[in-house]
């Protein structure tokens, strides 16, 4: 099921917090997780959502996060 990011506010709305820093908060029943990979998810998610460029990992750093992670949980790739 699609769900919106920032529940109840207009796009532009939801733009405009993006841009001035304001991350979408994770509802508590996905923070408070049921698997280790799920809390790896969580955090790759939290990773991109630093609002300084310059303190926000790149792409390939996340995918260096995840490609850990999975091989911890001995998922292979997809």
């Amino acid at each position: 099921m699609e769900k919106k990011v920032f529940r109840g506010v207009e796009d532009e709305k939801t733009m405009e917090l993006v841009k001035t820093g304001h991350p979408p908060e994770i509802p508590e029943d996905v923070l408070i997780s049921y698997s280790a990979m799920e809390e790896a998810v969580v955090h790759a998610m939290q990773m991109c959502f630093v609002a300084n460029p310059k303190e926000r990992p790149t792409a390939m750093k996340v995918e260096k996060y995840l490609h850990r992670k999975l091989t911890k949980f001995g998922v292979s790739e997809l």
